[in-house]
């Protein structure tokens, strides 16, 4: 059996990020992010997060999120990249209030994973249309970072 390998395909940083609530609907809680900007660098690619993205999140019975985001990345060379994923945020319930009140919380307390997929058109960053990736979350003041992982 193989082991699962990753190597950190970018860390990405959100700003001017503004959360609304639609309230609880029969589905469940319902809230929506909507994404003013940011940045991301790894390895092999670095630039900015295009105003306009969103992470729509839904509130399970037990507390937890599940996440549900798209975004466009702006690379330093000018290329448009389409970036989708989706995810879990998970604690104790009072952690997650916290949480979503803004207040500063450890990452240590809660767990926030996602999966991403990317698109794109260009043959120079026409591998990310091939990868899984795999994102670890956690917020600072400046809003959202993710440090998000390709499987190889």
């Amino acid at each position: 059996m193989s082991e699962l390998e990753s190597k950190l395909l970018m860390k990405m940083t959100l700003e001017d990020v503004t959360v609304r609530e639609v309230g609880t609907t029969p589905k469940g809680e319902r809230r929506f992010a909507t994404i003013g900007g940011g940045h991301f660098e790894g390895p092999d690619l670095k630039g900015k997060v295009m105003p306009g993205g969103s992470d729509w999140m839904s509130g399970r019975g037990n507390g937890s999120v599940v996440m549900n985001g798209r975004l466009s990345l702006r690379t330093d060379d000018g290329h448009v990249i389409a970036m989708r994923y989706r995810g879990a945020m998970d604690g104790a319930p009072d952690v997650l209030a916290r949480h979503a009140e803004g207040e500063p919380v450890d990452e240590s307390e809660y767990y926030l994973r996602f999966v991403t997929y990317f698109e794109t058109t260009l043959y120079k960053y026409g591998w990310l249309n091939h990868l899984v990736g795999v994102g670890v979350g956690h917020r600072e003041a400046a809003g959202p970072v993710y440090n998000i992982y390709h499987v190889l």
